[in-house]
This record gives C-alpha cells, sequence and structure tokens, in this order.
C-alpha cells in the first residue's frame, strides 16, 4: 500500500517484534512458552494491549484495523507474542 496510515504503528510493531522476540520466538514457540508477566506489561506500556478499547476504560480507542497491523507484525515474528496482543484487543485478556 503507498500511502499506509498505519506505517507509524506498523513501523513501532515490527520494530519491537524482531528486536524483542525475534531472539526468542523459536523457543517460545516450540516449547509453548507463554508470555511472561514482564512481557505483557512491557506490551502493555507500548500501547500494544488497549489499542481497539475506548480511552475511558484505558485503551486508546484506535479502530480495530489498528490493532490487527500490530498483530500482523508480531505474528511475522513470534506468535505466542502476537496471539496476546489479538486476545487483548479482541476478547479477554
Amino acid at each position: 500500500m503507498a500511502n499506509d496510515e498505519y506505517a507509524e504503528i506498523r513501523g513501532l510493531a515490527a520494530q519491537v517484534a524482531r528486536e524483542v522476540y525475534g531472539p526468542l520466538a523459536e523457543a517460545m514457540d516450540v516449547n509453548r512458552t507463554p508470555v511472561t508477566r514482564e512481557q505483557r506489561m512491557q506490551l502493555g506500556e507500548l500501547g500494544f494491549l488497549g489499542i481497539a478499547h475506548p480511552e475511558e476504560y484505558g485503551g486508546s480507542g484506535a479502530s480495530l484495523e489498528q490493532a490487527l497491523v500490530v498483530v500482523e507484525e508480531f505474528g511475522k515474528v513470534c506468535r505466542p507474542a502476537a496471539f496476546q496482543i489479538f486476545e487483548a484487543n479482541t476478547g479477554p485478556a
């Protein structure tokens, strides 16, 4: 897409996924290691866990599409981390 309206969040998500989870991804996936509490807190601090939630509930009030862009970038690198973001934005966390 030539004019990606989500380029900034996509870039940040890709960078975090690659730098933080890239080195851990294979072991997490193979060993079915869940995302730790500390990792989950970091994802929350970056704003990835409440993208699609209204601001009055602690989210950013952004669109579900924006949340799915983040899930997509993490899914390219680390499925367990992507699942945490997906779950936090679309279902129970």
